[in-house]
């Protein structure tokens, strides 16, 4: 995958450092690597190899500075990577250095591992452009790929909803009635979510796709932004 491109010092440095009997959380990859140039408008990601504790503080798990001069960046939690995802407030400088700093002590993965130390990511921001976003549609970019892996989904006599916004937004689980499939601007409070991402913890009822391998992840990500701007 073309994220995993952290330096091989920073990949081991979670792994030498943790107890022999605490597993610790590792950084898999981060887009830009340490070292690289990336697009000054660009969001800035750090990756994990286990999904995060959605009570975990994000505004304080990532930093972002550039000689000592502390940098406003919003940070996110995008499950379908699973990543921290921060965005400068304001367009970084073209041309200037950066340091992106993973805060170990307010990272923590939702089985309770850690990050032992944290890690900084040093970067040049470049003036590269930047495409402006296509907004995800359901109908375009998420409902051939959830059809094409399952046919349990439609009218009756199908036993679960059809593949349509109107039968997924605002509409309680019939797993789990107290979380709806769909819940606007909430990705991990959404049943749909839930079960389409690989081993997520806590599921009820059958995961999604039932049979092969989980989704793309470009699909996945497709279904946290999507959630995300309803």
């Amino acid at each position: 995958m073309s994220y995993l491109r952290l330096p091989w010092w920073a990949l081991a440095l979670a792994g030498c450092l943790a107890a022999p009997d605490a597993p610790a959380l590792r950084i898999v990859g981060a887009v830009p690597a340490s070292g690289e140039e990336h697009p000054a408008g660009a969001p800035l990601r750090v990756y994990f190899d286990g999904y995060l504790d959605p009570q975990m503080d994000f505004r304080r798990a990532l930093t972002l500075d550039s000689a000592d001069v502390a940098i406003d960046l919003q940070v996110g939690y995008d499950p379908s990577g699973p990543a921290l995802v921060g965005v400068p407030r304001a367009a970084l400088r073209p041309d200037l250095g950066y340091r992106l700093v993973v805060q170990a002590e307010h990272v923590r993965g939702i089985d309770d591992r850690v990050l032992p130390e944290s890690v900084e990511i040093g970067f040049l921001s470049r003036p590269w452009p930047t495409a402006p976003a296509t907004p995800v549609s359901f109908e375009r970019d998420i409902a051939p790929a959830l059809a094409a892996r399952c046919g349990c989904h439609g009218p009756e006599p199908l036993a679960f909803p059809p593949l349509t916004p109107e039968s997924l937004v605002g509409v309680p689980s019939r797993a789990e009635p107290d979380r709806l499939l769909v819940a606007p601007g909430d990705p991990l409070g959404s049943a749909l979510l839930r079960k389409v991402l690989p081993d997520y913890p806590g599921v009820r009822g059958l995961a999604m796709p039932p049979d092969g391998p989980p989704l793309a992840p470009a699909v996945l990500r497709a279904v946290v932004s999507w959630i995300e701007a309803i």
